[in-house]
Formats: C-alpha cells, sequence, structure tokens
C-alpha cells in the first residue's frame, strides 16, 4: 500500500515539477516586462497610417518592410497595409511602399518549334538550316536515323504563367496523297529569370500531337509527344520523339525572350 501511494505522490508532483523547471528566474520576468513597458511607451508617441496596395501582394511587401522598426499588418482581402511607426521613419517606409508597389511587366516569349522527320536513308535533296546542323550531328550519334529534314517551323508566342495553345495545317507527310498534315501544340509557360543567369523557359504539361493523313478513307497516323522541359536562353533543345512507322518526328526548340 505504501508503494502505491508513493507512486500516486510522485505522479502528482511531476507536472509540478516540470513547471517549476521551465518558469524563468524572476529577475528574467521583471527585465522582460520593463521592456514591454518600454517599447509601449515609446510606440505611444508613434503614428499609424493605412496604405492602400493596388498591384503587389501585401504578404511580400510585409515581408520586405520587415526591416523598418514598425509594427505592419497586412490586409489581403482590403489589399492595404495597416503601418505604425516612429513619424520619422514614416515617410521612408511610405516611400518603400511607393517603390514595391508596381505593377509587373509581362514576361513575354516566342517559342520556336522546329519539326524535324527521320528516316533510315538520308535524301540528299532534303537540307535543314545551318542553325539546325549541330543538333542533327548530335542525334546522328545517339539515334539510328541516318537522314533528317526540316518538316516545318512553328512560332508559338505566350506569356509568363500562361496556357499557349496552336493548331493549324503543316506540309503533306505522305507525298502520295500530298494531303496536309494537322498538328496542336499546349503548355504552360513558366519564366524563371533568376539573377545571376539567362532566362529559362519551363514548358509545365506540353503537349504536341500531330496527324498524318494518307488516302482519303485510310485512317490517319498520328504521333504524340507529352513532357516538361525546360529551354534555357540561346540553346537548342531536343524535347521529343515520337515514330512514325518506319520513321520518327522529332521536336526541337528554343526560346526568345522579349522582356
Amino acid at each position: 500500500m505504501k508503494s502505491f501511494y508513493f507512486f500516486l505522490m510522485l505522479a502528482i508532483a511531476q507536472p509540478v515539477f516540470a513547471q517549476q523547471a521551465n518558469q524563468k528566474p524572476p529577475e528574467v520576468q521583471v527585465e522582460e516586462m520593463r521592456a514591454r513597458e518600454r517599447r509601449e511607451q515609446e510606440m505611444r508617441d508613434w503614428e499609424t497610417k493605412i496604405f492602400p496596395i493596388k498591384y503587389a501582394d501585401p504578404n511580400q511587401l510585409w515581408a520586405a518592410l520587415r526591416m523598418f522598426r514598425a509594427e505592419i499588418n497586412p490586409e489581403n482581402n482590403l489589399r492595404i497595409l495597416a503601418v505604425k511607426a516612429p513619424k520619422e521613419i514614416m515617410p521612408a517606409i511610405a516611400d518603400a511602399i511607393k517603390t514595391l508597389d508596381v505593377p509587373t511587366r509581362a514576361k513575354r516569349v516566342d517559342l520556336t518549334v522546329f519539326i524535324l522527320l527521320a528516316t533510315d536513308q538520308p535524301d540528299p535533296a532534303k537540307t535543314v538550316p545551318a542553325v539546325l546542323q549541330p543538333v542533327i550531328n548530335q542525334l546522328k550519334g545517339v539515334l539510328a536515323y541516318k537522314g533528317y529534314e526540316l518538316v516545318d517551323t512553328l512560332i508559338a508566342p505566350g506569356t509568363d504563367d500562361r496556357m499557349t495553345e496552336h493548331n493549324g495545317a503543316l506540309s503533306p507527310l505522305d507525298r502520295a496523297s500530298q494531303m496536309p498534315s494537322r498538328y496542336f501544340f499546349r503548355a504552360m509557360f513558366r519564366v524563371d529569370a533568376t539573377e545571376g543567369r539567362g532566362p529559362v523557359l519551363r514548358l509545365d504539361n506540353m503537349q504536341f500531337s500531330l496527324d498524318v493523313f494518307h488516302a482519303p478513307n485510310a485512317p490517319a497516323s498520328n504521333v504524340r509527344i507529352q513532357t516538361h522541359i525546360d529551354i534555357p536562353a540561346g540553346q537548342q533543345v531536343v524535347v521529343g520523339k515520337g515514330t512514325l512507322g518506319d520513321k520518327a518526328i522529332i521536336l526541337v526548340m528554343n526560346a526568345k525572350f522579349l522582356d
């Protein structure tokens, strides 16, 4: 029975011991209370202003303005910043908000899509632009195809954080029927313009489809390419390959950043 009472008293006493262990020394508590009183006394002379925010994210502005000796409360729904600061500091805060609260320029990009046809045998009559020759040389080193020709070139303009879609007709791939091929292209443009390096275009959920028509009543051949890809400024990037019978469609892309 004595053991039972001993353990019971120990269980009751443990929270008390833990509370005492976590309790700050009296002198520390007194100093913290005095610091709060000094800050409250100092803030009585501060002025308060409400700044309407037109363009920027109030939370991002709050993070940028934390360098100032001030109390700043963002209100996203109202798109305002409530600022309480010393009178001598408030003009600098107002200037900083004016500098940061500006419309951001859309990052426009022209994406060039080269559509290549790879074949088992080279055709001397078919040539590719000189700008693509280094890519062709690399492809010949990794793929079994010997011949390459440029089927068509697409220009797909787009804007950062926007979906881009294009569709239309291409030059006939079936020389026997001479029926134009139909293509569809879509991708979400993401521009990474990290300071210290050139811009990079990321294509999220890039989809390219090509329907090659043969005889009027014959089924079409289909090529589908889906991927995510980064295209740095000034580089030609092989984006994907789709088989077309004993041939292949290869996409090569580059990006021109307009702003």
